[in-house]
């Protein structure tokens, strides 16, 4: 069964069962730390990705961008106060 982070949020979001809770974030922490990943797992951090999550699925982000540089562009357009100075 192939499970993205949306998916995988969205069956987190049914249980309701503390225990049940308890033994999931258990697990998916022993399968993260082997792979020094654990930081993606923390409170905060799930929390950022289910607001980042419900920001596109609302529709609340402007495009992808192809590159970095484009992606800064967009930003110092719209905030051109933060841009840094040239070199």
């Amino acid at each position: 069964m192939a499970v993205d982070k949306i998916a995988l949020h969205r069956l987190l979001d049914q249980i309701d069962n503390e225990q049940v809770l308890r033994i999931l974030a258990a697990t998916m922490a022993a399968a993260v730390e082997k792979d020094d990943q654990t930081w993606y797992w923390t409170q905060e951090w799930q929390a950022g990705e289910r607001a980042a999550d419900a920001d596109i699925s609302e529709g609340r982000v402007s495009h992808e961008f192809d590159n970095v540089e484009e992606l800064l562009e967009d930003l110092w357009k719209k905030a051109p106060e933060d841009k840094p100075p040239s070199p």
